[in-house]
């Protein structure tokens, strides 16, 4: 599995599956999870951060791309998009999905067309929030999908 923003889902997914990468920018929420993981006795987790510190906007992106990129195609069944630069991580691993995986898009209300009730969602007419959403959207266009909401904010998982 690959996580894309660490936190408390981090030792939760570690409890349930094989391995988890999890890439985690801010320094705080590393930290945290870092003791959560050593406290519960977590081994499987690679915890990797990419800290932008003083670094411009486009190096601190490919390097948390970087990570995305080392990993073999077709190696992870799940994928949970709850970080920074969500528009290039999703382009960014859909070649790393096996058949039959699992994509989990965080706040995906707020980047993709639905017809949620949530505040600051995407209307089918607004279309996807950026060109990188449209082309992700275009990729997985054929993929059965579940959109979940608190009423607040949506996830929305990909079955590809």
């Amino acid at each position: 599995m690959l996580e894309l923003g660490a936190g408390r889902s981090t030792s939760w997914f570690a409890r349930r599956v094989r391995h988890v990468t999890s890439i985690e920018d801010s320094q705080a929420w590393y930290d945290k999870v870092k003791a959560d993981l050593e406290a519960e006795g977590l081994e499987n987790v690679d915890l990797v951060a990419v800290r932008r510190n003083d670094k411009a906007e486009d190096r601190h992106r490919a390097e948390y791309l970087d990570v995305i990129a080392r990993l073999a195609d077709a190696s992870l069944d799940i994928v949970l998009v709850d970080g920074q630069y969500r528009d290039y991580c999703a382009l960014a691993v859909l070649p790393k999905l096996r058949a039959n995986a699992l994509l989990i898009i965080d706040n995906a209300n707020w980047y993709l067309p639905s017809d949620s009730a949530s505040p600051n969602s995407r209307t089918f007419a607004a279309g996807p929030a950026t060109e990188l959403w449209c082309k992700f959207h275009e990729a997985t266009k054929s993929w059965h999908r579940i959109w979940t909401t608190s009423g607040v904010t949506d996830t929305l998982i990909f079955f590809k």
